[in-house]
């Protein structure tokens, strides 16, 4: 915006001309001293005067005028003044708006420069743009180096160019500044009509005016839910389209379960297709369903299922029904309508008769032959209504398939080697299975045969899979910790030629693809972020976003950016409290990304780049539906049975045994012939207590499923367990106490150990029995050294010396 003082300063220079000339004659007679002085002065310094101050002459008439002559004179003169100024009408604007830069033609584009003293018409809107008050004459001939300076290389056009001239280099500077300061999109006026023609162009009084929207765009707008400010008013819009990659825009929200935080591992977690539920489960045995509004996120259900350790769970049937299972022969099925809680045992015709032996994470029984499929807690469910599916990976590269509507075996497919993850397409017809040979296959729901197939390239072991909402990418998971992403459908399998299909309804059909070998075609990108086996992935509902984590390693999840397949470098951080992620999911409307853990959290985020985070319009009023029917069957889950007693908290039992075993090390180092410590060696109360605290905590484990973990870290063990499984299971409160326990236990006993010995060697061992406290094995280092050193300072005989200490 240009100032007004020059364009008020000219005007009223010359309106106070005007006046000063007309009432110059009459105030000559009253004000000789003034005008003789003023006369006396240069004639430039007498214009620049009458310039500023709009006439000596008149100016003097105003201060020596008495008092009929106040008013009535100001008003006079400014009569006069809009009299002479000849009513330039552009004169009436104290403020305009500058647009030079922005104008399409050459004078628009050089600015305002010299040459442009003649006034404008912008638009043909009729609309004059007045000249520059002021031009400074050095910039005709400015040459300005642009090459040179590094702030000023990006005003040029092409590389080439090296000088600019002044005008160019003021239209480039006003080019630079649109860009980086555009203007606001929804305050500025659409320049054409929804027909193609300029508004206001040709006439017409109102072609300043913006048109008004038509009245379906306005009940649109009105009846959506988003900001008025969103481009389009629809619900669910992007505010962005296309994601950019590099950073990741997300803040932290209150966990989502929050309200009712799991007392185990959270093994699943998934939002409702209306974006408004999420469901959590895991080794506790509860089912619990959460209102997801980034504030309170209250609980809205929860089921507990009394002979099942929850390790998968998940939406089906379009979200009406609930399917959880663990390392049983059977699974439940959680109707959110009714509320209604069905325990579904598995068919004998879902089972197999097969002797090979499934992969340790395929779901079925491990060792064995023939054994058939004894446990549903690795399956894939249909997410669409139509066709509500579950596919139940068994032993052997069985695969059963279940109708949800009958609970009855509509089919059994067979891989070549073990089956080890699956999903579903988006309308349920198609279901892609990965087998721990590395080879990916593709079956048809309808006709129950394999389409394609195609090797992992670099993976020896698949151990994960997902697919797109929009079927356009598909992301393997291997042990190694490589994420391969394929394009679909071009780039995802070879088809199978001739009669190579398998599987056929009533689980009698042929293995699939035997004969010619699976293609192995070039996957988009190899990730190599993680180096632990990759066990989740998940899509965002727009395919523009892949999560990936590890449950072996701490802080092991990355999002990737799938359209340039690269990984955001700015989240997770190292302050980010993911610990072990054992699931994590988008919502399906992208707004919120939620995270489980081994602590027993579901951590919530918000992505802002996703105008919103639920629903669309139509999708929420079915939502409060779902809500409150999953509210009613509160009671009819809790019916079942309820949570086991806990006879001693973990937290008691670890605190307890600390602050008791600190007085008695205390006795035992300092007052070692007192009869208190006596009674300590002699008696065995203090092992018996620690033995019942033990059998009371492990009983409770096994109760609340945390030994399942264990079952876990054994089965995945490649032949004994390592680290990185092992503190997992420390995430446990029940299984920290029983460790606790068990080392305070042993620590005892080589203190006692320790003492008894100096006792009889007449060895000091005060330093010993407190180093025995926490670190048993130095204690017990400690000890031996001590004895080497006193023997031989008092020379004992050889015998005594090398006596055992444990005699």
């Amino acid at each position: 915006m240009r100032p007004p003082g020059c364009a008020a300063a000219r005007r009223g220079g010359g309106a106070a001309a005007a006046a000063a000339a007309a009432l110059r004659p009459a105030a000559a007679g009253r004000a000789r001293g003034p005008a003789a002085r003023r006369a006396a002065r240069p004639a430039q310094e007498a214009e620049l005067e009458d310039f500023l101050f709009g006439g000596g002459a008149g100016v003097g008439r105003l201060l020596a005028g008495g008092a009929g002559g106040g008013e009535a004179g100001i008003a006079e003169l400014v009569r006069a003044a809009e009299a002479d100024a000849g009513g330039d009408d552009a004169d009436g604007e104290l403020f305009f708006e500058d647009r030079g830069g922005d104008d399409g033609g050459a004078d628009g584009a050089a600015g305002p420069g010299p040459g442009s003293a003649r006034l404008q018409q912008q638009g043909g809107k009729g609309k004059k743009r007045r000249a520059p008050a002021w031009v400074d004459p050095a910039d005709r001939d400015a040459r300005v180096a642009v090459a040179d300076a590094p702030r000023l290389r990006k005003l040029r056009a092409t590389k080439a160019q090296t000088e600019l001239s002044g005008a160019e280099y003021e239209a480039a500077l006003r080019r630079q500044h649109a860009k980086l300061n555009p203007r606001t999109g929804w305050a500025a006026a659409a320049k054409r009509a929804p027909g193609g023609a300029a508004r206001g162009g040709g006439g017409g009084g109102g072609g300043d005016d913006a048109q008004e929207p038509d009245e379906e765009t306005a009940e649109r707008l009105l009846a959506s839910g988003s900001g008025l400010l969103l481009r389009g008013g629809g619900g669910g819009a992007a505010r962005g389209g296309l994601l950019a990659p590099g950073t990741l825009e997300l803040s932290r929200l209150r966990d989502a379960n929050g309200a009712s935080p799991s007392d185990a591992v959270v093994q699943a977690l998934q939002f409702h297709p209306n974006g408004q539920l999420m469901l959590t489960a895991g080794f506790d045995k509860r089912l619990k369903i959460f209102q997801v509004d980034g504030l309170r996120n209250p609980l809205v259900s929860s089921l507990f299922l009394e002979d099942c350790p929850i390790h998968t769970a998940a939406f089906a049937a379009g979200g009406a029904t609930v399917v959880a299972a663990g390392r049983r022969p059977f699974y439940y099925v959680a109707d959110l309508h009714s509320g209604a809680l069905e325990r579904v045992v598995a068919p004998p015709s879902l089972y197999h008769t097969g002797g090979a032996k499934g992969g340790a994470k395929g779901g079925g029984a491990r060792g064995g032959g023939g054994g058939g499929m004894k446990s549903c807690e690795s399956f894939a469910a249909s997410p669409a209504p139509g066709r509500p599916l579950l596919a139940f990976l068994g032993d052997g590269g069985h695969i059963g398939l279940v109708s949800l509507g009958s609970r009855a075996p509509v089919g059994s497919l067979k891989m070549n080697g073990s089956a080890r993850a699956a999903a579903f397409s988006a309308d349920g017809a198609t279901l892609v299975t990965a087998g721990g040979d590395g080879v990916l296959y593709t079956w048809d729901m309808r006709s129950q045969r394999c389409l394609q197939r195609q090797r992992d390239e670099g993976a020896l072991d698949c151990a994960s899979l997902a697919l797109s909402a929009d079927g356009s990418y598909l992301a393997t998971g291997g042990a190694a910790g490589v994420v391969s992403v394929y394009a679909r459908p071009a780039g995802l399998l070879a088809p199978l030629g001739g009669g190579g299909g398998g599987g056929g309804a009533g689980g009698g059909g042929a293995a699939a693809g035997f004969g010619a070998p699976p293609a192995a075609p070039a996957p988009l990108k190899a990730l190599m972020n993680l180096t632990t086996t990759v066990d989740t992935l998940a899509f965002s509902h727009d395919g523009q976003m892949l999560l990936m984590g590890s449950r072996l390693k701490r802080e092991a999840l990355r999002v990737a950016h799938l359209p340039s397949l690269t990984v955001f470098s700015n989240w997770p951080t190292t302050r980010s409290p993911l610990h072990y992620v054992h699931c994590a999911a988008f919502s399906p409307h992208g707004g919120f990304l939620g995270v489980g853990n081994a602590k027993g959290r579901a951590l919530l985020y918000r992505l802002h780049h996703y105008a919103e985070a639920t629903c669309s319009s139509g999708a929420r009023r079915r939502g409060p539906a779902v809500v409150f029917a999953a509210k009613r069957a509160v009671a009819a889950a809790l019916a079942p049975a309820a949570a086991a007693p806990v006879l001693l908290a973990p937290a008691l039992a670890f605190s307890s045994g600390t602050y008791l075993m600190a007085p008695i090390y205390l006795t035992l180092a300092f007052f070692p012939r007192s009869k208190l410590s006596q009674a300590i060696l002699s008696s065995a109360l203090l092992p018996l207590a620690f033995a019942a605290a033990y059998a009371v905590l492990a009983w409770q484990a096994w109760q609340g499923g945390d030994l399942g973990a264990v079952q876990q870290v054994l089965a995945a063990s490649r032949p004994l367990p390592d680290a990185a499984s092992l503190a997992a299971l420390f995430q446990h409160k029940t299984l920290t106490a029983l460790a606790w326990l068990h080392l305070l236990l042993l620590d005892f006993l080589t203190a006692r150990a320790v003492l008894m010995d100096g006792l009889r060697q007449l060895v000091p061992t005060a330093h010993s029995v407190l180093l025995c406290f926490m670190v048993g094995p130095l204690g017990l280092l400690s000890h031996v050294l001590t004895r080497l050193v006193v023997h031989r300072l008092r020379g004992d005989n050889a015998a005594v010396a090398s006596s055992s200490m444990w005699a």
